[in-house]
């Protein structure tokens, strides 16, 4: 079953790494150490040690992602928990055999127990998905080759996105998502941010976009804060009730999305697919268009 995305919604995309480069250019020269392993207090004190050197600050930030040592290290990891699918991403390479219309056609199409998503970059080339229902930790020996044996039968574009792809840039991971919410998002002057602090199921294609969320919630609320005193503590508070009530209910959402999309029993998809069938396009969009939805919140006032 195919279920394009209604006319009347608008999407705009972009590689990973495009996004990546673009936040980093904006930071202070000097900034930025890569490959440097940090620790972080375990009592939520606002210090760091980087490879053997510590350095206080007013707060620190944990944004590790979804194995989170900062999370662990705080008492607020609730474990990882694999959602039972594996998925393949890749990039094609901009070939002039991908016509215009595949290019600009977003789509996901659900099959029993497996799912290809068609995502178009802006640059002539296509991001592409597919999933497939496995015990976790399967060995593939050789990824392209599953693929197009799984995945090459099905509507075109998808075989020639598949035969775009070099075989080398294929990447497979396996599906986790937090076992649960953790309790809170922050402790003492330390806070989670991104998949450290909600790791969903990418379902709802949300995982990316709640960090950029967390940490520009984060600038909002610190703003007007001129000291570690109360209105840090304030802050803190407050992003921690808005950013957990917002990403629990997505978090919730995406393990659903994933459990419906991923149906396997031949009942189970019929229905699956009959239900979509049945359900309005304008009820699809509105709800995709409330998920997607967001106002940063009104910073701190100074007291």
């Amino acid at each position: 079953m195919s279920v394009p995305p209604s006319e009347a919604t608008t999407a705009r995309s972009l590689h990973r790494a495009d996004l990546h480069a673009a936040l980093v250019a904006e930071l202070d020269r000097g900034t930025l150490h890569p490959n440097s392993r940090a620790l972080v207090s375990a009592e939520g004190e606002p210090e760091v040690s980087v490879d053997g050197r510590t350095e206080r600050f007013d707060l620190v930030v944990g944004a590790d992602g979804i194995r989170s040592e900062a999370r662990r290290t705080w008492g607020l990891d609730p474990g990882v928990r694999y959602a039972g699918y594996t998925a393949w991403r890749g990039v094609t390479a901009p070939a002039e055999v991908l016509s215009d219309e595949v290019r600009q056609a977003t789509s996901e199409t659900w099959g029993r127990g497996a799912r290809f998503g068609i995502v178009p970059l802006p640059d002539r080339r296509v991001y592409w998905f597919a999933t497939l229902s496995t015990p976790a930790g399967a060995a593939f020996e050789d990824q392209h080759r599953v693929l197009c044996d799984r995945f090459g039968s099905w509507h075109r574009p998808i075989d020639d996105l598949l035969a775009s792809t070099p075989p080398e840039a294929v990447l497979r991971h396996d599906i986790y998502d937090l076992a649960a919410m953790p309790t809170r998002f922050v402790t003492g002057r330390g806070v989670l941010l991104g998949d450290a602090a909600h790791a969903m199921t990418p379902d709802l294609g949300q995982g990316a976009g709640q960090a950029i969320e967390d940490a520009a919630t984060l600038v909002v609320l610190l703003r007007r804060v001129r000291d570690s005193g109360p209105v840090l503590d304030r802050a803190l508070a407050e992003y921690d009730a808005v950013r957990r009530r917002r990403t629990t209910a997505l978090w919730r959402q995406s393990r659903l999305t994933g459990m419906i999309a991923q149906q396997a029993h031949p009942v189970a998809v019929a229905i699956r697919n009959a239900l979509m069938r049945a359900t309005p396009s304008a009820l699809m969009v509105h709800t995709a268009t409330r998920l997607q939805r967001w106002s940063p919140p009104e910073s701190v006032d100074e007291i």
